[in-house]
């Protein structure tokens, strides 16, 4: 749901997004490096891209880390 989101311009969406991006960015996860990268890419909002680029600074550079792909299915989480 937060990837199909990262589009939006509105201000609690923005607020959110970048929220998330600071939990990724805490977990030490190396796996969610493609999503931090993305988003500070094509991030539509100024805060959404730079705290993708904080959270992606945060996470070890580990090129064994299976990559989540949103959109994949490689979730747990079951969306109905």
């Amino acid at each position: 749901i937060t990837w199909d989101q990262r589009s939006k311009t509105d201000r609690d969406t923005a607020e959110v997004l970048s929220l998330f991006c600071q939990i990724l960015g805490k977990s030490n996860n190396p796996r969610y490096r493609l999503v931090l990268g993305t988003l500070k890419e094509e991030g539509r909002t100024r805060a959404l891209r730079k705290n993708a680029s904080r959270g992606l600074q945060k996470l070890p550079e580990v090129n064994t880390a299976e990559q989540f792909e949103p959109g994949k299915g490689n979730s747990n989480i079951s969306r109905k």
